[in-house]
């Protein structure tokens, strides 16, 4: 190819991707002829758009995706060894079997993100409440103690927390589909609209925990005490206590209250 042919194809792709009418990357490395999987190790894509992109399996190792959208984005098998995601937005991102050794996530968004079978290590760079949930998926063997702790928005869903103490953690909008929580210590918990559909919550105290708008339908309630069901309604705690939960005293929820004062 000659020097002017190149030019004018250059100046044609620049002329390309100037008038696109997107920020979007993955859009835009479409027009460029870019290979996301192969083409992105080291580059700086701070700041870029690469929402619901299929990154799974790309080899990222070394870039800087400081601050980029990434929400939704499956980023499985991914290499992101040394890279810096810093601020990067991954919520609802899908990292598993993800390399993250040396990368630099602080700050990171990681909210309802899955972190199972992601590898780390001690030169991660990641915030204390994203490895506390990291250990809890990859680590089931490890002491359970997370009382206090701050797990809100997590994915644990399928998660071993059996015996676990997270008395007074926050695990509000935390997803905790089909999580072993039997026998846990859930006392004065924020459960506030927590998935825990289809989890197994036998023999857990949940005395003084926050149900309020928490999903449990399919859960397994069997010798779980709920004290007095805070945040359930009067219908709920009727339903549970049939399946084998166990509550303070008669129902005397919500729906009584409204049931007494229509009947009035």
């Amino acid at each position: 190819m000659s020097n002017e042919t190149f030019s004018q194809e250059a100046q044609a792709l620049i002329e390309k991707i100037v008038g696109a009418e997107t920020n979007n990357f993955a859009a835009l490395a479409e027009l460029a002829n870019i290979d996301l999987k192969t083409d992105l190790a080291g580059r700086n894509l701070s700041g870029f758009d690469l929402r619901g992109t299929d990154l799974s399996g790309a080899n990222l190792s070394g870039a800087n995706l400081s601050k980029v959208d990434m929400r939704q984005t499956s980023l499985i098998g991914a290499n992101l060894r040394q890279a810096d995601l810093r601020q990067a937005d991954l919520r609802q991102a899908d990292l598993r079997g993800a390399n993250l050794i040396w990368a630099d996530l602080r700050g990171a968004n990681l909210i309802w993100a899955n972190l199972k079978t992601t590898t780390i290590n001690g030169n991660t760079q990641l915030d204390n409440k994203w490895r506390q949930v990291w250990v809890i998926l990859n680590r089931p063997s490890s002491r359970k103690i997370f009382s206090y702790a701050d797990l809100s928005g997590a994915d644990l869903s399928g998660a071993d927390l059996s015996g676990a103490d997270l008395g007074g953690a926050d695990l509000s909008e935390t997803d905790l589909k089909s999580a072993n929580l039997s026998g846990a210590d859930l006392k004065s918990a924020d459960l506030k609209s927590a998935d825990l559909s289809g989890a197994d919550l036998s023999g857990a105290d949940l005395k003084s925990a926050d149900l309020s708008g928490a999903d449990l339908s399919g859960a397994y309630v069997s010798s779980t005490y709920f004290g007095q069901g805070i945040g359930l309604t009067n219908s709920a705690k009727i339903d549970l206590k049939q399946q084998g939960a166990i509550f303070d005293g008669p129902p005397d929820g919500d729906d009584d209250r409204n049931h007494n004062l229509l009947s009035a």
